[in-house]
């Protein structure tokens, strides 16, 4: 049986230690016990409290006082008990903790919060995994997305939105702490002007897999605060950790003092594929899924993002969920972020590079990965008189304008296709969008829903209706198009303009088969 290095405390333990002011107390028990255990309080102090920056603080209460009705539900003694079980009774407890919405077994957000704390206080974040995976094992879904309401029909009933950041704070605190700590290690060594390639790698790597941890596109000073919810406990750790200096000016001190990439060629022409991805919300099956079959393959994949920051990825596609994937939202099993999907990802964002400095003599294709933040960062959609006007990034614009005019195959999907209505080439004598009488599929005008589900962070309050886009820049999109797309869902469509060819599909579930439809694109292109 697996066990977890830490042990769990007892009440008794908890109390007297993270009381204690004696040292001699204090060095009988475990450091991260006495900094991260939950004090135990009596049944008549409150046990919810809110900080000046709206956090929620749970405190231990005596199990008693945690029960439902009929005495059912969880106690603070049975969540440590589960804790000496083992990462699988622990999963089992955190499964009540995070889904139950009946009261009955979780009596309330102090019972909750409290429960949780002492569920996984002291954890490293290795051990956290430990119980995520079987968590996974046996529930089919990552606990954020229970935590987040996400699963099959939750959204119906979700925690406040205070208890929900307090939850996937304490869920997520060692390995943000973790990531701070390795953001401060590059900035020392940004300042003394030491940072290296593989410091560069690991920043690119590692960087994206937080989520959305950049600053919003359509932040305004003084208006609403439109942080996804993991850049906001990511900066948090980070001003706990490095008052001096903001997250944002670390990071751009750390991208200002890396090396350059490396763009030498890796393989030949034909088994090169430039990707293009976002870094404000690229979704994660939709690269990943394709990347997987293309990298199998043995082809060479470079990311380019519009100025050479690191590709973000939105939140809830990076949590695993089987019962919701077949409908486009979460990763699929195959695909979680901690198992070997993680690893190959990482391996192909550790090179990423600015659009900029894109040369399409060494590629033989290229493959725009969709997400909510494309239109945010790459085809940009900005609301002009009441209207959404697409607008490229003018580096992803040059980069593609020099793809089309060398007549690299174009394969896109989601919101990826809007690139082509975003950008004009030349075809012939004409000067026009590339999407000018093409037939392409794109996501269907879902965007609404996902924002009613609650998945859709504040920073994407712009819907754009890609068939509408596709369709007002000259394409073949229409209405009958996106009923096809919404009854096919991994469906791809080809079509060739003045020996352009261009593969797209409407969402996430297309990833796998344009996959292989890029290896056939490439083949045509570059035949032996």
């Amino acid at each position: 049986m697996t066990t977890i290095a830490n042990p769990p405390p007892s009440p008794k333990q908890v109390s007297t230690a993270a009381n204690s002011t004696d040292p001699a107390s204090a060095a009988q028990t475990p450091a991260a016990q006495v900094l991260s255990t939950p004090k135990l309080r009596s049944p008549d102090t409150p046990t919810t409290t809110r900080s000046d920056r709206g956090r929620v603080n749970a405190e231990v209460v005596p199990g008693a006082t945690l029960r439902g009705p009929w005495g059912l539900g969880l106690s603070i003694e049975q969540a440590l008990h589960a804790r000496s079980k083992g990462p699988k009774a622990m999963a089992e407890t955190l499964h009540s903790i995070a889904s139950d919405r009946t009261g009955i077994f979780i009596p309330g957000d102090k019972a909750r919060l409290a429960n949780l704390e002492a569920l996984l206080a002291g954890l490293s974040s290795k051990e956290i995994d430990q119980v995520r995976s079987e968590y996974i094992r046996t529930y089919g879904a990552d606990p954020e997305m229970h935590i987040h309401s996400w699963d099959l029909f939750q959204p119906v009933l979700r925690l406040e939105e205070p208890v929900t950041r307090e939850m996937i704070r304490i869920l997520n605190g060692p390995m943000l702490r973790e990531q701070v700590d390795r953001l401060g290690e590059l900035l020392d060594r940004a300042s003394a002007g030491r940072l290296n390639n593989d410091d560069r790698a690991a920043y690119f790597s590692e960087l994206p897999l937080l989520g959305l941890w950049g600053k919003p596109t359509r932040q305004v000073d003084g208006g609403p605060n439109l942080d996804a919810l993991e850049r906001t406990l990511l900066k948090e750790a980070w001003n706990e950790a490095r008052p001096q200096t903001s997250f944002d000016e670390a990071l751009t001190q750390i991208e200002a003092n890396l090396p350059a990439p490396d763009l030498s060629a890796k393989a030949p022409r034909d088994r090169s594929i430039a990707v293009i991805a976002s870094s404000h919300g690229a979704q994660w099956q939709e690269l990943m899924d394709w990347l997987m079959v293309v990298n199998k393959a043995g082809y060479s994949v470079q990311i380019f993002t519009p100025e050479g920051r690191p590709v973000a990825f939105q939140e809830d596609s990076l949590c695993v969920n089987k019962h919701t994937n077949p409908l486009g939202f979460g990763a699929p099993l195959h695909l979680d972020p901690r198992g070997e999907a993680g690893q190959v990802a990482r391996k192909a964002l550790a090179t990423t590079a600015p659009a900029a400095s894109f040369d399409a003599s060494k590629f033989g294709a290229v493959y725009a990965a969709g997400g909510l933040g494309f239109n945010e960062d790459v085809a940009v959609a900005k609301l002009e008189n009441g209207e959404i006007r697409l607008h490229a990034n003018p580096n992803i614009e040059r980069m593609m304008r020099s793809a089309v005019d060398a007549r690299l195959p174009q394969i896109a999907l989601c919101h990826g296709p809007t690139i082509y209505a975003a950008v004009s080439a030349k075809f012939g004598e004409r000067d026009e969008p590339i999407s000018a009488n093409l037939l392409t599929s794109s996501l269907p005008p879902f965007e609404s829903y996902v924002a009613l589900t609650g998945r859709k962070g504040p920073q994407f309050y712009v819907d754009v209706d890609t068939h509408r886009e596709m369709h007002e820049a000259g394409g073949k999109a229409n209405r009958l198009t996106m009923v096809q797309d919404i009854l096919n869902m991994s469906r791809v469509t080809r079509d060739e303009k003045d020996g352009l060819r261009v593969v797209t599909g409407p969402g996430p579930q297309t990833a796998f088969n344009l996959g292989a439809a890029t290896i056939e694109e490439l083949a045509q292109r570059w035949p032996k």
